[in-house]
């Protein structure tokens, strides 16, 4: 894995915990506001996965030149995103019960888009971050329809476009989102980067702070709206300046290098999955139990959950992943 992608991943969940922190009772503030640009986290993330399942399909044609790998990448993505998800689930049950409602539980067991009347009757799943899966799993499964031919990337990504046309047209229609674009930005960008098609020239840390620089920007201007999945403003703003950042840090070779020296942003990319699914328990926890007891004992608690999830649930479901991955 290339380490700059691997550390943004940390950067992104660490975003999504922090727009989710001020959304607790008791640690709402009007100051905390601020932090709801934290979101677009999610959208480093969907460019990233663009960028990452790419690359991990080429690596399967290589090695399985009859394209005889379908059902196992497919088994592969199940292991390293649904079980942890499962189990993330079962760990908010035991914290909260079925606070959400039984019907909303179980839809969001089997990632089913349904309406919450606990939430004012938008599409929230009983795990709250996990909705963002439900478009992962739809762009695994968009590239399982094309992984046998020699044009994999380019009718998933026509495919994910046409998918964005009803609710362009004002249709309501939960997975034609224009978010699934960003899916489209990242193949794009592991197509740069695979093809060497990026002028060493671009290749700077200049370039790459410029992009970040207008991100922030972005995700500052927009905060209002961070919770908004159907904004085509957001692709067209935040998802594009995260394709270059994706862009411009993975073909940077020195900053990889970098990168792949510092432990804390290694940790963090290892452990950015088990941030994500855990966060929004360890709050609860804190919410129930800590309330008052200050933020070293919040961030604390989190730490916590979030290691021992990543060790004893999300690492082995990685590695078991990995195994099936290989011959």
């Amino acid at each position: 894995m290339l380490s700059t992608i691997h550390a943004l991943r940390g950067i992104a969940s660490i975003m999504v915990f922090f727009a989710h922190y001020r959304t607790i009772d008791v640690l709402a503030s009007s100051s905390n506001n601020f932090f709801s640009m934290g979101a677009y986290g999610v959208d480093i993330f969907f460019v990233i996965s663009g960028f990452v399942v790419c690359l991990m399909i080429d690596n399967l044609k290589r090695k399985f030149p009859d394209n005889n790998f379908k059902a196992r990448f497919l088994l592969s993505r199940f292991i390293r995103v649904i079980i942890p998800l499962w189990v993330a689930i079962l760990l908010q049950y035991v914290v909260v019960g079925d606070y959400s409602g039984m019907d909303n539980l179980v839809k969001s067991i089997f990632l089913i888009p349904s309406q919450n009347s606990y939430y004012n009757d938008l599409v929230v799943y009983y795990l709250e971050p996990q909705w963002s899966l439900v478009f992962e799993v739809l762009f695994y499964s968009t590239l399982t329809l094309f992984i046998s031919t020699s044009r994999t990337f380019l009718y998933s990504g026509l495919t994910l476009l046409c998918l964005c046309i009803p609710q362009l047209l004002g249709f309501e229609f939960y997975l034609s989102n224009p978010i699934i674009l960003e899916f489209i930005f990242g193949i794009y960008s592991y197509k740069v980067f695979r093809d060497g098609a990026l002028s060493e020239s671009y290749i700077k840390s200049r370039y790459l702070i410029i992009a970040a620089v207008c991100f922030l920007l972005f995700s500052f201007l927009l905060k209002g709206q961070a919770g908004q999945i159907d904004s085509i403003l957001r692709v067209l703003t935040v998802g594009v300046t995260c394709f270059f950042i994706i862009t411009l840090a993975s073909s940077n070779v020195d900053l990889n290098k970098k990168i792949a020296n510092s432990y804390v942003l290694m940790f963090l990319g290892n452990i950015s999955y088990s941030l994500y699914l855990t966060h929004m328990i360890g709050f609860r926890i804190f919410s129930i139990h800590f309330e008052g007891y200050g933020l070293i004992t919040l961030f604390s608690l989190i730490s916590a959950i979030t290691v021992l999830f990543y060790i004893l649930i999300d690492k082995t479901s990685h590695n078991l992943s990995k195994k099936i991955l290989k011959r």
